[in-house]
């Protein structure tokens, strides 16, 4: 997992919020409800990653402070 996949994975999510706004705006509501479930699917994608980043640098920092 690197930053380019993170970049990647928050552009995907920015285009299905435009996506979701987008179908809103025209009157599609079940289309905009389903690029909403999509979002959520993702997003939470994007946070487990963002974790998982963060425990790494969280354990390379532990080895510098014994």
């Amino acid at each position: 997992m690197g930053r380019i996949e993170i970049a990647i994975m928050n552009i995907y999510v920015y285009e299905i919020a435009r996506k979701a706004v987008q179908a809103h705006i025209n009157n599609k509501k079940e289309l905009a409800e389903t690029y909403l479930e999509d979002l959520t699917i993702t997003s939470k994608v994007v946070i487990d990653k963002l974790q998982q980043l963060q425990q790494i640098l969280v354990n390379n920092k532990s080895q510098y402070m014994k």
